[in-house]
């Protein structure tokens, strides 16, 4: 697992902390035992988090691109900023401190064995889901079912979202 900082991702030092990690596309393309090991290397599921309390966990084949989206940047095609954007601006700068985790789909399979027995493939779809069962994080709602509510110290002026709020709290019903 790559672990970095919510400061690296504003920084633009994500991408070569990951690359480090992961070491550069291999130059033998023709060696498929070799695009096999690197693209294992590559991370999939991207978690943030402060300590214990678990903002969002994420998919992606690209995870500092999409971090990058999240917050406003990046190539995605769109400016602004998803819940998790606005929670890290509502935080700053005390955000800059929080943790980012990039994992491989085979680090999230050892990291969670015994909680996804029953999963019989693992993909970065099914290491997502099993992370948000794992981590119960406050921003997500895709798949998490018990997810956690944001704590109100997090609670900015954009007021990110509300787990707790359901859609029947804004459409009056007869």
């Amino acid at each position: 697992m790559i672990e970095a900082t919510v400061g690296d991702l504003l920084d633009g030092t994500l991408w070569s902390i990951e690359r480090d990690h992961i070491g550069e596309m291999p130059s033998d393309l023709s060696d498929v035992s070799v695009i096999d090991g690197w693209q294992a290397r590559q991370p999939k599921v991207y978690v943030v988090r402060d300590g214990d309390v678990v903002f969002y966990v994420g998919q992606s084949d690209g995870p500092v691109e999409r971090l990058e989206a999240h917050v406003g940047r990046g190539a995605w095609g769109w400016t602004g900023t998803s819940s998790l954007g606005r929670t890290i601006e509502d935080n700053l700068p005390g955000a800059r401190d929080w943790t980012i985790e990039l994992w491989t789909v085979q680090e999230c399979k050892e990291a969670l064995a015994d909680e996804t027995t029953k999963l019989w493939r693992w993909d970065k779809d099914s290491a997502e889901q099993a992370m948000l069962h794992s981590r119960h994080p406050c921003l997500n709602v895709t798949h998490n079912e018990n997810g956690q509510r944001l704590p109100d110290c997090y609670r900015g002026k954009n007021l990110a979202v509300d787990l707790s709020v359901t859609v029947s709290d804004f459409v009056p019903f007869a």
